[in-house]
């Protein structure tokens, strides 16, 4: 399965009218939270939101971000949320292969059991701590349920926390992990790759900037935290008309010469070749163009 995922919108999974909007906000997908925004007290009832919604038809694409494989409420959240209408689960705190195993394993029983297509939950582990940036490639391959994987690098997060890191934005603190996790993800083959969270909601220059350094690493989108960071990162993984146009050009350029015996050509004063022609298909493709 491939799906366009540049913008990951996070919606407390205890706040239904929440929910009710959050689809209005243009999002690629949304991940309704039974984690870290969710009150203890308060978690029976959001897995009954999150339920009510899926037994809706909603306008996006969801996802739902469960408690980490090992916590006793892990159960509880797959039997809330495995539908024939749910997109995947978003894992966070993995740091083992097995508890992907383990989750894939627990949704082939689920989907059998409710008649669901067999492979149809997909999974998002975060890279949320050291020991799980560094066995992230295990961690992405342990099972072809894993649609991709999020960088979880916010100043204060576990991330940070268990790094012991103060990143500046636009410093060079976290750039070693930020790489690490989208090169892991690439040579697994995934093409869903999402940048940290960004919390600082009032600086919205800053965000865009950041946003943009994670575009140019090789990042795919993006989740957000509010619903007015989703209108910047759906344009800054969206390529631009000239980009368009240039990948339109070139390619014919290309094709042309092609037809004529040739593997490279100047176009504009670069040299293209078969590798430069893959890679303008590839933004074409993320265009929808």
């Amino acid at each position: 399965m491939t799906m366009l995922l540049r913008s990951l919108l996070v919606v407390p999974g205890n706040r239904p009218e929440r929910i009710a909007k959050a689809a209005g906000y243009a999002a690629d997908a949304l991940a309704l939270d039974l984690e870290d925004s969710v009150p203890p007290k308060e978690h029976d009832a959001a897995r009954v939101h999150v339920r009510d919604y899926l037994d809706g038809t909603p306008a996006a694409a969801v996802f739902v971000r469960t408690v980490s494989v090992g916590r006793p409420e892990f159960e509880g959240d797959l039997e809330a949320a495995v539908h024939p209408r749910l997109a995947g689960l978003v894992l966070p705190q993995v740091e083992e292969p097995d508890e992907i195993r383990a989750a894939a394993e627990r949704l082939d029983a689920l989907e059998r059991e409710r008649g669901i297509p067999a492979g149809s939950v997909r999974l998002l582990p975060a890279a949320e701590s050291a020991r799980a940036v560094r066995r992230l490639y295990d961690i992405v391959t342990a099972s072809p349920r894993v649609l991709g994987t999020n960088f979880n690098g916010a100043p204060g997060g576990d991330l940070c926390r268990d790094l012991g890191a103060t990143p500046a934005l636009g410093g060079p603190e976290l750039l070693y992990v930020r790489s690490k996790v989208l090169f892991d993800a690439r040579a697994a083959g995934l093409d869903v790759i999402l940048d940290s969270v960004f919390v600082d909601l009032g600086d919205e220059a800053g965000f865009e900037r950041d946003t943009e350094l994670g575009r140019r690493i090789g990042y795919t989108g993006r989740t957000a935290i509010h619903p007015r960071q989703v209108e910047t990162i759906n344009r800054v993984h969206s390529p631009t008309e000239a980009e368009v146009e240039e990948a339109r050009s070139l390619l014919e350029a290309f094709r042309a010469a092609e037809a004529d015996g040739l593997g490279a050509i100047s176009h504009r004063g670069k040299l293209v070749d078969y590798a430069m022609a893959r890679h303008a298909e590839r933004l074409l493709e993320r265009s929808g163009r």
